[in-house]
């Protein structure tokens, strides 16, 4: 079971919050992704791959992040 794993110690964010808000709460909280909900209904998930091709698509990491599958 995963859920004694997890950290539970914040929030997710709504889906409308800002990708600086998203990048404060991942670097506050160590944490790679950053799940997104309405109410109580989970929404979506923003990882730091997705970030990294937002904001810096050259970087190593958002390279990576939009290669295709390896075949």
């Amino acid at each position: 079971m995963a859920a004694p794993c997890a950290a539970r110690n914040w929030s997710p964010s709504p889906p409308d919050d800002d990708l600086d808000r998203a990048v404060a709460l991942m670097r506050e909280h160590s944490i790679r992704r950053l799940p997104f909900d309405e109410g109580d209904e989970p929404v979506g998930v923003i990882s730091l791959g997705d970030l990294a091709v937002e904001r810096d698509r050259g970087s190593a990491l958002g390279d990576v992040s939009t290669a295709g599958p390896n075949t």
